[in-house]
């Protein structure tokens, strides 16, 4: 697999992370039985997903810094936008978990 498939990649997961995250938070989303055990699962290795999300969106952010001038003209802004996302909702997800964690609901 070529560097630019390994990043596309990256990028896909920790963007159906960061959908994962929103169905889980966001209150009065119908569910499918599949996806409630999918989101129970998750629960026992959130440290490490959130771990390996962020050096997934680290690596994302040092690949759009480093070769702006050769991403795609096309598609140059929307990879911006879903990278810059993609840490927004990071950071969300680290206040989120944090607060629960710390049982101040």
């Amino acid at each position: 697999m070529s560097k630019t498939g390994l990043l596309q990649a990256t990028l896909v997961g920790v963007v159906l992370l960061q959908v994962l995250f929103l169905w889980d938070v966001i209150p009065g989303l119908w569910t499918p039985d599949i996806m409630a055990h999918i989101l129970e699962s998750m629960l026992p290795v959130r440290g490490v997903i959130m771990l390996v999300e962020l050096f997934g969106i680290a690596v994302l952010f040092v690949d759009v810094v480093t070769r702006f001038d050769e991403l795609n003209p096309k598609w140059k802004v929307l990879h911006c936008i879903t990278v810059a996302a993609c840490m927004i909702g990071y950071i969300l997800q680290f206040f989120v978990y944090f607060l629960d964690s710390a049982y101040l609901e």
